[in-house]
């Protein structure tokens, strides 16, 4: 052992000029790594343990934790979360003798473990949680075992927890006659997600902080007010979950999808966040959103295209008493429209590019299906409603189409550039179609942490500007770096008689967190080059 523990020194302890940046970290970590067991080693050495465990797996499991919490002082360390499991329980054959051999194994060990931590004097600082990855058929197979089901339960013990109660929807039968939630052969739905459990935890731990919850936990965002806070679980518990102390409004949300499907989570997600930044502006109190059934419809356009009309329940908690009141009436803008359709993931063909539409002159796609225009002097026929009918009245041939009904996106193809990129978030992405405005879809572009931060993007030629749409990140954490607290402004360029950029023309958008999408116009203004100056006043990033 002290000849290989040389090799290694010797091995990994030289460094030259020349030396790799990879191979010194590798040696580093190999280094520190024997450096560290030896630590550890002499640590739990000076631990002892009165309590027996027993001799399975589970019991040597919580007797290493048992001594690593004890070391904790030695370890330098406040708080742990350790992970213990046993397998083999997948008794599909004897389900009743197998598993109670089992219990009497994790009975000892569990045993054990709480009467050390009861000598110690921390059942109130420790939480044992103990929970199966899927549960079982309340009905036997044919072989007296049990087959996979779904929803299942958590056992939850802790000195400090609100003991003797069962949380969560408790099932009327278990039988699958009467009940929504059974399914056959006694499987059951969950009604309550494992994140509701964790969620009181989180505040145990002392996480509070709505942008901390999301990130440890990233899926809360869909359960609305069926989470758990620290008050549920624990005698000192001191947190509620924003938004959930009040009423409780009801929307029905519809959308119209090119294909037969419901909303996806993330979709459910972004749809609730739009509700909710609506509702925030109709009041300064919280507001929660969660999606709960849908019902899909088909409809028949008038291109004879199936569509799908999506009706989407939303439960919207607040404790704002009007918050039905006031949050109907915040949605009743244009805009609101326009953010819903936005949140949608869509394969739709574009029929106008691939030359299916059967358009005779012009053709607008839409999502879903497309529309067809005519040139000035022809007149479009309702029959079919894509060939284009001359006008007798007209005198001469039209010289050029109108301007096509719905804009041309000029910025998709320019060149997009910015003062610095960070995360790999490259300029290119704010006008690449993606308009999702959660980072994780990739659709999101990042400036480094400066002042004076900017993003531009070049017209392929000068061109006549209607007016520029800015869409904004809606991630909790950062709806701020846009407009932060200093506002962020557009800026029309174009080049003047001695070939400098300059600007021709600007609009404010002011402070932007809570605003999912800017509509500047700017009236058929001449322009090369459109920039966005963020926070204009402070450091940050954009």
């Amino acid at each position: 052992k002290d000849t290989l523990l040389a090799l290694m020194a010797d091995l990994n302890g030289n460094f030259t000029a020349t030396s790799g940046m990879f191979g010194s970290l590798w040696s580093q970590k190999m280094v520190d790594s024997r450096k560290y067991t030896d630590d550890y080693t002499d640590v739990l050495d000076a631990v002892t343990v009165a309590s027996s465990f027993g001799n399975g797996r589970v019991g040597r499991q919580l007797e290493m934790v048992t001594k690593l919490i004890k070391a904790r002082v030695g370890r330098g360390v406040n708080r742990d979360a350790f992970h213990v499991e046993v397998g083999g329980f997948d008794h599909h054959a004897n389900a009743k003798s197998n598993f109670n051999a089992q219990l009497l194994e994790i009975n000892g060990a569990v045993e054990g473990f709480w009467s050390e931590m009861e000598a110690e004097g921390l059942t109130s600082d420790v939480i044992f949680i103990m929970s199966s990855e899927f549960g079982r058929t309340m009905t036997p197979n044919s072989g007296q075992g049990t087959d996979h089901a779904w929803g299942g339960n958590y056992f939850m013990a802790s000195g400090s927890a609100k003991g003797g109660k069962i949380l969560g929807e408790y099932p009327s039968t278990f039988f699958d006659n009467d009940d929504s939630y059974v399914l056959p052969r006694g499987r059951i739905i969950p009604t309550t997600s494992w994140d509701a459990i964790w969620h009181g935890i989180s505040h145990w731990f002392d996480i509070t902080d709505d942008a901390d919850l999301d990130y440890v936990l990233p899926n809360r965002g869909s359960h609305g007010c069926n989470l758990f806070s620290d008050f549920d679980l624990f005698t000192s518990g001191s947190n509620n979950i924003a938004g959930c102390g009040g009423v409780i409004a009801f929307f029905d949300q519809v959308v119209v999808l090119s294909e037969e499907r419901h909303l996806d989570p993330d979709e459910q997600r972004s749809l609730c966040d739009v509700y909710v930044s609506y509702a925030n502006s109709a009041t300064t109190l919280p507001t929660n959103c969660v999606a709960k059934d849908q019902t899909i419809l088909e409809l028949l356009d008038a291109n004879n295209k199936t569509t799908y009309e999506v009706t989407i329940n939303l439960e919207i908690p607040s404790d704002d008493e009007a918050i039905e009141v006031k949050l109907a009436s915040a949605i009743q803008v244009p805009q609101f429209d326009v953010d819903v359709q936005s949140i949608i993931k869509t394969s739709d063909e574009n029929e106008c590019e691939t030359g299916t539409s059967g358009c005779d002159q012009l053709c607008t796609d839409k999502v879903p299906g497309f529309e067809c225009a005519c040139n000035a002097g022809y007149t479009l026929d309702e029959t079919d409603g894509k060939s284009c009918i001359a006008d007798p009245d007209a005198t001469s041939a039209p010289t050029r189409a109108p301007s096509p009904s719905v804009p041309v996106n000029l910025a998709a193809t320019g060149l997009a550039t910015q003062s610095s990129t960070c995360f790999g978030a490259v300029a290119s992405r704010a006008i690449d179609g993606n308009t999702d405005p959660r980072w994780t879809r990739d659709s999101i572009s990042h400036t480094c942490s400066e002042r004076g931060s900017w993003w531009q993007v070049e017209l392929v030629e000068p061109s006549l500007i209607d007016f520029v749409e800015v869409f904004n990140r809606m991630d909790s954490c950062c709806q701020h770096y846009l407009g932060g607290r200093g506002g962020a402004m557009v800026q029309l360029l174009d080049y003047d008689e001695g070939g400098e950029i300059v600007a021709v023309a600007s609009a404010d958008i002011g402070v932007s967190e809570g605003v999912s999408r800017f509509h500047l116009p700017f009236k058929q203004q001449r322009a090369s080059a459109v920039r966005i100056l963020c926070n204009t006043r402070h450091t940050s990033n954009c």
